[in-house]
């Protein structure tokens, strides 16, 4: 046993010893005869005064011991902290896509289905070792639903069981033969939780809505937040992106892990992007340069950073399968 441990332990058998002793002590002079009379009154007082003191040294005694207890627990407590492992324990680095849809639109795409466009995805995503993406303008009809056909097409591509996050916002192209429910959403690679939804309280046009959710350790345990803001009004547009950062930031725990992606409808050093960067994000997509109204941005707090940020489905290395380029980001702990 270490030294730093034998002292308090030795220090509380004594003070175990004297606390006893003075109960002894305490209770033999409660049994000695009192004399009559007057005597016995001044007596009494005096065994009163007696045993207030002893009362007091009695207290003193227990407080100490207390004292010493809690500090052995406590020191006992600590030293078992500190044996225990790190419960997210280590991530290995990975990709995160940001990718628009374009809802069950295949124009600007020399796709002819939906399923070879999805399968397209999730093959660079199995290349790329892409395990989490954040997508928006994921639509689903009577006949298709994007939300299931990517799902099965990334776990066909990949071997993995992949977990989905989805928050509709609102009807897309009401009243014409492309109208469509879309929302935003997350694909995960394994499990997620605390999914939760962030209803935007500045509106203009169509519904926006967000939405997030907690990754698996093995991704490194952090919230992902999928956007897509306003697109005709401006000023709308910036209040939906200081929401976005105030309400997850107000999710967080003091680690502040946490990723925002998505269409922006914004390019870089607009207004959208500097209220992200006054509650303390930064653009993980920064070195791909301007032009660009889809962004990834991590909290400047976070344990998370990016190695490397590419476009990604831009007609080079990928094919075209949506009006959106993708954003690849590859992040390490």
């Amino acid at each position: 046993m270490p030294l730093l441990r034998i002292a308090p332990l030795m220090l509380l058998a004594i003070l175990l010893l004297v606390l006893a002793a003075c109960g002894s002590e305490s209770s033999n002079e409660s049994s000695t005869p009192k004399p009559d009379g007057g005597a016995q009154d001044a007596a009494a007082d005096a065994n009163e005064d007696q045993a207030s003191d002893q009362d007091v040294a009695n207290d003193t005694g227990v407080d100490a011991v207390e004292d010493v207890v809690e500090e052995v627990v406590s020191d006992a407590s600590e030293d078992a902290m500190d044996a225990q492992p790190d419960a997210s324990g280590p991530w290995a680095p990975y990709g995160l896509l940001s990718l628009n849809l374009h809802c069950l639109k295949l124009d600007g795409t020399s796709f002819t289905s939906h399923e070879d466009r999805f399968a397209a995805i999730a093959q660079a995503v199995h290349a790329e070792n892409v395990s989490a993406i954040a997508a928006q303008e994921i639509c689903s009809n009577a006949s298709l639903d994007a939300l299931v056909l990517l799902k099965q097409a990334l776990e066909s591509a990949t071997g993995d069981t992949w977990s989905t996050a989805f928050a509709n916002a609102h009807t897309a192209w009401e009243g014409t033969p492309d109208e469509a429910e879309e929302g935003v959403g997350l694909f995960v690679r394994g499990p997620v939780s605390d999914v939760q939804i962030l209803e935007y309280h500045a509106q203009a046009g169509l519904r926006r809505v967000a939405v997030t959710a907690r990754l698996p350790a093995t991704l490194g345990g952090f919230r992902l937040v999928s956007v897509h803001l306003e697109f005709t009004d401006a000023t709308v547009r910036e209040a939906q992106a200081r929401e976005t950062a105030s309400l997850t930031v107000g999710l967080m725990d003091p680690s502040l892990d946490v990723l925002v992606a998505g269409d922006f409808n914004a390019m870089p050093g607009s207004p959208p992007l500097a209220a992200m960067d006054a509650f303390g994000f930064k653009q993980l997509t920064a070195p791909l340069g301007p032009g660009r109204i889809d962004h990834v941005l991590a909290h400047r707090a976070s344990a998370i950073t990016s190695t490397d940020a590419v476009v990604v489905f831009d007609g080079t290395t990928y094919p075209f399968v949506s009006d959106h380029p993708g954003m690849l980001v590859r992040l390490a702990p």
